[in-house]
C-alpha cells in the first residue's frame, strides 16, 4: 500500500513556481516605487513653482534678487558625474540650494516650513539657476529648477526640470 503525499518533483515545481510569482511581485513593487518617487518630485516641483511665482509677486523681485546669490544658482556649485544624493550639508551645491529656497520661502510665507523641501524624492538636492536679470545684456531668460533624477546625477537624460515665469520680463 502506499502512502499519499506529494514527491519530491511536485514540492521543487511548486517551489520554483512560487518563487517566480515572489520575484514578478517585487519587480512590479519597484516600479511603482520609481514611479511614486518620479510622481512625488514631479508634484514639488509644481509646488515650487506656484510658491516661487508668488515670491516674485510678493516682493516684486526676480529669484536672483530675492536670493542675493553671487554667483547665481546651484547649478555653478554641483559636481557633473557625481551622485548628489551623498554630498554633506556643507557641499557648496547644498548649502546654496537650502539657503536660495529659505531666503525665497521667507519672502513667500515665513511661518513655512522649507526644509521638507530640502531633497528631491532620491535624497539630492534640487538645483536652482536663477537667471532672469543675471546677464545684463540678456536679462530675459528663463530661471529653472531642476531634480538629477533617478539617477541622482546633475546634468543627465532624466533631470526633471521647471521652468519658472519670468518677474519682469514679458
Amino acid at each position: 500500500m502506499r502512502e499519499k503525499g506529494f514527491t519530491l518533483i511536485e514540492l521543487l515545481v511548486v517551489i520554483a513556481i512560487i518563487g517566480i510569482l515572489a520575484a514578478t511581485v517585487v519587480a512590479s513593487l519597484s516600479s511603482a516605487r520609481d514611479r511614486a518617487k518620479h510622481a512625488k518630485t514631479q508634484s514639488e516641483l509644481t509646488q515650487f513653482r506656484t510658491m516661487f511665482v508668488s515670491a516674485q509677486i510678493t516682493t516684486n523681485q526676480t529669484l536672483l534678487a530675492m536670493t542675493g546669490a553671487a554667483d547665481p544658482g546651484t547649478y555653478n556649485n554641483c559636481p557633473t558625474a557625481t551622485d548628489l544624493s551623498g554630498l554633506s550639508e556643507a557641499h557648496l551645491c547644498v548649502s546654496t540650494w537650502r539657503t536660495a529656497l529659505d531666503a525665497i520661502v521667507t519672502n513667500y510665507n515665513s511661518s513655512f516650513d522649507a526644509s521638507r523641501f530640502y531633497e528631491d524624492a532620491w535624497g539630492s538636492p534640487y538645483l536652482l539657476d536663477e537667471n532672469e536679470d543675471e546677464v545684463l545684456a540678456n536679462p530675459c531668460r528663463n530661471d529653472t529648477l531642476t531634480s538629477p533624477g533617478a539617477d541622482r546625477i546633475a546634468f543627465t537624460g532624466d533631470d526633471i526640470t521647471i521652468v519658472i515665469p519670468f518677474a519682469s520680463c514679458s
